[in-house]
C-alpha cells in the first residue's frame, strides 16, 4: 500500500512538472520584443525593411488577427506557412488588410518566428 502511494505521488509530480514546462514555453505574442538585429536580418530578406516596419506589422497583427482566433506564436509556422496563410486571412471581412498591411504582417511573423 505504501509503495502504491509513493508511486502515485511520483506520477503526479511528473505530470505537474511536465505541465509547468509546457506552460513556461508559451510566450505572450503581444510582448515579442523586436531589435535592430531583427531589422538588419529583415532588411537582408526584404530590402529597405526597418525596425519601424516590423513594429507596424506587429501592431497590425496584434490588433487584427485575434478578431477571428487566438493570436498564433510566429514560431508555430515556417516562413512558407505564413506566406500561404497571411494572404488568406488578410482578405477576411473582419480584417480586410490592404497589400501594404499584409506585407508588414508577413515581415513581422517571419522575422519574429526565427527568435
Amino acid at each position: 500500500m505504501k509503495t502504491l502511494k509513493i508511486f502515485a505521488v511520483l506520477i503526479a509530480s511528473v505530470i505537474l512538472f511536465a505541465f509547468s514546462l509546457n506552460h513556461q514555453q508559451k510566450r505572450d505574442v503581444k510582448e515579442i520584443m523586436l531589435t535592430e538585429e531583427d531589422a538588419d536580418w529583415a532588411a537582408k530578406q526584404w530590402n529597405g525593411t526597418t525596425l519601424a516596419d516590423l513594429k507596424s506589422g506587429q501592431e497590425i497583427f496584434n490588433n487584427n488577427c485575434d478578431k477571428c482566433h487566438k493570436l498564433k506564436d510566429p514560431k508555430k509556422l515556417t516562413a512558407e506557412g505564413w506566406q500561404k496563410i497571411v494572404p488568406k486571412m488578410a482578405e477576411k471581412k473582419k480584417i480586410n488588410l490592404d497589400k501594404k498591411q499584409e506585407d508588414l504582417v508577413l515581415k513581422f511573423v517571419i522575422t519574429a518566428g526565427r527568435k
